[in-house]
């Protein structure tokens, strides 16, 4: 019923259904509504107002604008005088669109009339006056000699400021002195307003602005410049050619204070703006991204390798600023003597130096550089490297690959790997760095990618040596011995006083950059890295290029100085600097321990680590030491920079857990609430006598079960501590210790550094694999290394895994689908038992087994099932019913996730203080509980929806039908497949604006519950009893149609489909994985026994890709899972296992398998051939028959999950052009009289497209095959002899 406040609105009705114009439009109306009315209230109060009585209506309400406006209650008050427009149409009807209009405003009337008055007079003064031209012109020359005057005298004072400093008497600097730093930015940034407000047609004036000379001077300069473009004379510019006037404009650009700003002087430019390479290069080249970006710091780049002589005015002076150099000089190349080089790995421990990367930049000698080369010289330039290339042995022998021939997936890959150049820094391309992007360009690699070469990035050849660890030695011979190889090929262009030559002048000279990746976040913390860096000659930056940040205190520091110095001095500067950055970092660590501590204690943190990190502990620990060198700073880094942590400790080593057990014993207890820290012998129960098997053998509630647990290689640190090489270390021992498993434990190992990113991405899509995502681990040291000595082993059948180097050195996985924890726990058992004969892990007396994670002491156990508890979760109990039995809920993808579909991820809780078997057991007897509450909250839940559906305003069938009696009659009674009354009516209960709103649970449901479904089934399909006849398809010989459509002028195509469901499985609610899994197995078996036309392949939907997906969806081929109603009827349970599609060579026959029945048999093509369709579908019906026994009775026909498919489950369709019928409103009452059905063309509600219907038969029940099909032909052939007619403009169709 409607409330709120009552309020009237005005409506003029606008009939567009209606031919006559007279009764088409006109009437208005106040129509009085309630502010609470919805669609139906509004539009029934419409209808009573209009004495609409025809249903087959579709209203449209516009506002004074024109614009659609929702018809519902918060429809806003209006007036008469203005009233809303109410269109009326048919379905489908197709309206030309007319031109609207939108009443003007008084004051806008007034303003319109006034301007006309103002166009009327500049009219009648045009033709008054014939001589006004002639007089301005006069007037113009006579102004332009004066300003030319003034302008020379501005120009030279401000050519005089641009090379001195004001010195003078006065305490103030003349106008002129003033105006220097400004006026360029003042003529861009004016120019627009200058010609607006100070250069009108009817009167010509010059504003001078006092005391401000670079406005006189701007606005003198524009005023001449457009007297000139008035008068057609031009001053001295005009004989410039394009190139110099380019380089004029861009000079105006230059505001800001890069280096080119500060030596492009107005005298350098006016010298050099003219001058032009022997390849063509000019000032515009070498200066424009410095022009256009007024954030560049340098802002000049060298047009060629000639260049740098031309125009060696400007580029002398910024080489020497940049390069901090008072004379331009190199020496000539000395890589050093390679036996000799005083330098090997700078950290052979593997602490601090992630890896190690030496590049230099080549240019080709009589090559011009990005901007001024041609297409034809980049294509040249890479078919010479290229030659040269493959002449490269050893090592250093690879392979070539153009970008231009790159996937886009391969391009994506090289970038995130850090390997390959993207065309995507503004400036460079500005500078004309990206020409003719990606022609030329290629990337070359060596077999084990530690030498590469770039083609015509920036540079015309970028060499780049480079390997994980800190060994710069073995990097640099790498990279001196591909030089000397390729200059034996090549010529590369460089001159005595720049060395080797580049594009930018900063890396002239050796061009080398020497870099390494190195963990330095302690002189970071401290603020000091850059003034170390800098007294070391070193440059630090983020580890994606210049500009960026530092991820996770590792930072890109390589040598600053590039001209002035051999090869071999360079490196060997960069060498001794990053020696002095790891000293002074070591010496910073305890530094930050004590600044980290001192924030911690005074920030709102709740973790454990500050409750008990005090001052006193703090103070007997911070200098303490493991064997294994662990201190207090790597057990507590984490905890120092999560202050949201809830635990923020780790232990460093298992050593660890006794050299601080001051805090990690406190923390301990608290965490594990235990009184102290003390843990019983490993004790896994006896294998034959565990007291439980199978915790939900109906399978109906648990999805998937899993036990894990975590273990520790003794004599070897935790992760913080932990080196490369030990981890490398500890990945052999465990595989080995892997190859010996055998039987169903036996399997495979795939290390992450081999892993394909597809194979990765696959992995953890499907909770298989690790990733490195977690902030609060990557700062515990957790992600140190990765991916090296990482990698997941399989079992055969995937029921067994290993992670190695995750966060712990070793997790044991053992899981399965369902619910049987007896068969979990077992194998689980089994490879600990085979594992612990070869391994040594860490445990204690006290603490159990070892673990990084002081959480997870103990057993180690994590113990935890996939479970459906929607209802329990709904009641809001599931958290604390959970807790009583030592339980703990969260989202199945991991924790703090939300649940998805109901299902929740429940483990136990406790793993300190008790066995593996105490605790397994402890888990089972928890989840038995919760699936008892889980039942009693589904009752619950039916009793509860019912009586919400009952008082809600629903029109649906279900609760039409489902009256108080029979739900008490209904709501206990079960089929033997376990199906309810909760299975059908869901998603009805759920969504009151379903229109039936009630599913068969499986095919028994339909006699169990046949008191509610057959009298839904009789209202949906208008009989007067549930009857069917038996299947008759007809004489394949004898049809009686072929094509509808033979010239092919109307119908698009043709779409025969039925569903099917199998004798004995539950449907979508009821059914459990393995039933679903069952049904699949049987229908691929039997699809693989198609011949001829009918044989294809099947895909599941669990192996295929995403990208194949998405393709067959958009194709219309595939089913979706995205139907709300659907989804609460349990139609995507378990999704997408035990689904997928089959296709036939063609594509003309498709099996949809448990999409929302178990099998969808689709028959289809292009064009009207209804028979090839029909007798396909025969076929292949007839043929699966003999291999699957499908679900029927005498009563309904074959059983469907939805009542409303019941009986030849036939929908037969085609996608037919019948816009003329559309238009003329009567498509729908010819569809009706022949039983058919039209919908837009992407389903049910949809419009059509470009006149284009889905039409469909709409009968199901009571008529066999061959009659619904022979309904629909001559249905179809009544609609398209309409079309025609309509066409031709008949009135009577």
């Amino acid at each position: 019923m409607s409330g709120g406040e009552v309020k009237k609105i005005w409506v003029e009705i606008n009939r567009l259904d209606l031919e006559d114009e007279v009764l088409a439009k006109g009437k208005i109306a106040c129509v009085e509504i309630h502010e609470d009315d919805g669609i139906k209230e509004v539009k029934s109060r419409l209808c009573q107002c209009f004495h609409l009585n025809d249903t087959d209506l579709v209203f449209k309400l516009r506002n004074h604008r024109g614009s659609l406006i929702p018809i519902k209650g918060s429809i806003p008050s209006n007036s008469k005088s203005v009233p809303y427009q109410l269109e009326i149409l048919r379905f489908h009807q197709n309206i030309t669109p007319k031109p609207r209009s939108v009443k003007l405003a008084s004051h806008m009337q007034a303003a319109m009339k006034k301007l006309q008055e103002l166009m009327t007079r500049t009219d009648s003064l045009e033709s008054d006056v014939p001589e006004l031209n002639q007089r301005r012109l006069e007037k113009i020359r006579s102004e332009m000699n004066d300003l030319d005057k003034k302008l020379g005298f501005l120009n030279k004072r401000l050519n005089e400021a641009d090379n001195s400093h004001w010195k003078g008497m006065f305490k103030k600097q003349p106008f002129w002195y003033a105006a220097l730093h400004s006026v360029r930015f003042a003529e861009e940034d004016s120019k627009q307003n200058l010609e607006e407000k100070h250069m009108s047609t009817d009167r010509l004036t010059v504003t001078y602005c006092h005391g401000n000379a670079s406005s006189a001077f701007l606005t003198a300069t524009m005023y001449r410049s457009y007297c000139e473009s008035l008068t057609g004379q031009q001053g001295p510019s005009a004989n410039m050619d394009a190139k110099q006037r380019e380089t004029e404009d861009l000079y105006k650009k230059l505001i800001h204070q890069s280096l080119l700003k500060k030596h492009l002087t107005t005298q350098v430019f006016n010298n050099l703006k003219a001058k032009r390479t022997s390849l063509g290069g000019t000032l515009a080249d070498c200066i424009r991204s410095g022009c256009l970006h007024l954030n560049s710091g340098v802002g000049v780049y060298a047009c060629d390798p000639e260049g740098y002589e031309v125009f060696k005015d400007l580029l002398d002076p910024v080489i020497k600023e940049y390069h901090a150099t008072n004379e331009i000089k190199h020496p000539k190349p000395n890589f050093g003597d390679m036996g000799k080089l005083g330098f090997s790995d700078l950290d052979p421990e593997g602490k601090m130096i992630v890896s190690t990367r030496v590049r230099v930049g080549r240019s080709h000698a009589k090559f011009p550089f990005p901007p001024v080369a041609t297409k034809e010289q980049r294509i040249e330039m890479e078919r010479i490297t290229c030659e040269a290339l493959n002449t490269l042995t050893g090592e250093l022998a690879g392979k070539y690959t153009s970008l231009g021939k790159m996937t886009k997936e391969e391009e994506k890959q090289l970038v995130e790997d850090h390997f390959l150049f993207k065309d995507d820094d503004p400036m460079l391309r500005d500078a004309g760095g990206y020409n003719d992007w990606p022609i030329g360009r290629g990337i070359f690699f060596s077999k084990d990618k530690k030498f590469l070469v770039w083609i015509n990035e920036e540079d015309h050849l970028r060499f780049i040596s480079m390997q994980k660890g800190g060994d710069l030695a073995e990097v640099y011979k790498r990279l001196v011995k591909a030089i000397h190889e390729l200059e034996k090929k090549l010529t590369f262009a460089k001159t005595d006083r720049h060395g080797y030559l580049t594009f930018c002048p900063t890396n002239l000279g050796t061009t080398m950059r020497a870099s390494v990746h190195i963990k330095v976040p302690f002189l970071a913390d401290a603020g000091r890295l850059k003034e170390v860096c800098d007294k070391y000659q070193l440059q630090p930056r983020g580890i994606h290029g210049e500009h960026t940040e530092s991820v996770g205190g590792v930072y890109d520091i390589s040598n600053k100085r590039r001209l002035g110095l051999t090869e071999f001095e360079a490196i060997s500067g960069m060498s001794e600097g990053i020696k002095k950055i790891m000293e002074e970092e070591i010496i910073e660590r305890p530094k930050f321990l004590e600044r980290k501590v001192k924030a911690l204690q005074s920030s709102n943190s709740k973790s454990l680590l500050k409750k008990h990190l005090t001052p006193k502990v703090f103070e007997a620990l911070k200098d303490k030491k493991t064997k294994l060198k662990g201190d207090l700073l790597d057990c507590a880094m984490s905890g120092l920079l999560h202050h949201n942590s809830g635990v923020g400790v780790y232990a460093c080593d298992p050593e660890g857990y006794e050299v601080f057990k001051d805090l990690l014993d406190a923390v301990i207890k608290d965490y594990h609430k235990v009184p102290e820290v003390k843990h019983p012998k490993p004790s896994f129960g006896d294998m034959d006598n565990l007291g439980f098997g199978d915790l939900d053998p109906e399978g109906k509630m648990i999805i998937s079960t899993r036990v894990r647990v975590g273990r520790s290689h003794e004599n070897f640190p935790f992760p913080p501590v932990a080196s490369k090489q030990q981890r490398i270390e500890m990945e052999r021992i465990t595989c080995d210790a892997l190859k010996t498993l055998s039987g169903d434990l036996a399997g495979k190992y795939t290390s992450l550094s081999s892993m394909t990113k597809e194979e990765e991405k696959q992995l953890v899509e499907d909770h298989f694999l690790f990733k490195d995502d977690d902030p609060m681990l990557r700062d515990a040291g957790g992600y140190n290394d990765w991916p090296t000595g990482r990698g997941i082993f399989f079992s055969a059948d995937k029921k067994f895994l290993v992670w190695i180097n995750e966060e712990d050195h070793l997790r044991f996985i053992s899981m399965q689908k369902g619910g049987n924890l007896a068969e979990v726990y077992k194998r689980l058992v089994k490879a600990i038992q085979e594992l612990e004969k070869k391994l040594k892990f860490a445990k204690t007396d006290r603490h159990g087994y070892l673990t990084f994670c002081p959480t997870n002491l103990g057993t180690t156990m994590r113990a935890s099932v996939h479970i459906k508890v929607p209802y329990l979760a709904r009641s809001g109990k599931l958290n604390e019913e959970c807790a009583k039995f030592n339980l703990q809920p969260r989202g199945i993808h991991g924790e703090h996730t939300e649940s998805v579909g109901g299902v929740y991820d429940i483990s136990n809780k406790r793993r300190l203080g008790l066995t593996e078997f105490e605790a397994i057991t402890e888990m089972r007897k928890g989840i038995e509980e919760i699936i008892k509450l889980e039942k009693e909250a589904r009752k619950k839940f039916l009793d509860e929806e019912f009586t919400k559906l009952n008082k809600s305003n629903s029109k649906s069938l279900l609760k039409v039908h489902l009256t108080q009696d029979l739900f008490n009659k209904l709501k206990d009674k079960k089929t033997s497949l376990g199906g309810d009354l909760l299975d059908c009516a869901k998603s009805g209960l759920l969504h009151h604006n379903s229109g039936v709103g009630v599913y068969a649970c499986d095919p028994e449901g339909y006699g169990t519950f046949s008191d509610l479904l057959d009298a839904v089934i009789k209202d949906y399909h208008k009989v007067p009893e549930v009857k069917h006849p038996k299947p008759e398809f007809g004489d394949m010989a004898n049809l009686g149609f072929s094509d509808l459509d033979p010239a092919g002028e109307m119908i698009v195509s043709t779409r025969v489909r039925v569903g099917r469901s199998h004798e004995g499985f539950p449907f979508p609610p009821a059914a459990t994985l393995q039933q679903r899994l069952d049904m699949e197995k049987r229908t691929v078996q039997a699809l693989n026994t198609l011949e001829g036309e009918l044989a294809g392949k099947y895909t599941s939907l669990k192996s295929m890709t995403k990208e194949e997906e998405k393709q067959l969806v958009e194709d219309h081929f595939l089913f979706k899972d995205d139907d709300p109603m659907l989804r609460d009827a349990g139609g995507y349970d378990d999704w997408p296992y035990g689904r997928g599609i089959f296709f036939s060579a063609d594509k003309k026959f498709l099996v949809w398998i448990n999409e929302e029945d178990h099998l969808r048999f689709i028959s289809m093509q292009k064009g009207g051939n209804l028979a090839e369709v029909y007798k396909r579908l025969v076929k292949a019906i007839q043929t699966l028959e003999k291999k699957l026994t499908f679900a029927k009775t005498d009563r309904h026909g074959y059983l469907t999950f939805c009542p409303t498919n019941l009986g030849t489950t036939m929908r037969a369709s085609v996608h037919i052009k019948v816009p003329n019928l559309a238009k003329s409103g009567k498509l729908n009452e010819i569809c009706a009289k022949h039983n058919l059905q039209p919908r837009g063309i992407h389903g049910e509600h949809t419009e059509s497209v470009g006149g284009v219907y889905d039409i469909s038969n709409k009968r199901r029940l009571g008529l066999s095959e061959f009659e619904a099909i022979t309904e629909m032909r001559k249905g179809i052939e009544e609609v398209m002899k309409a079309e025609k007619a309509a066409a031709s403009g008949q009135t009577k169709i």
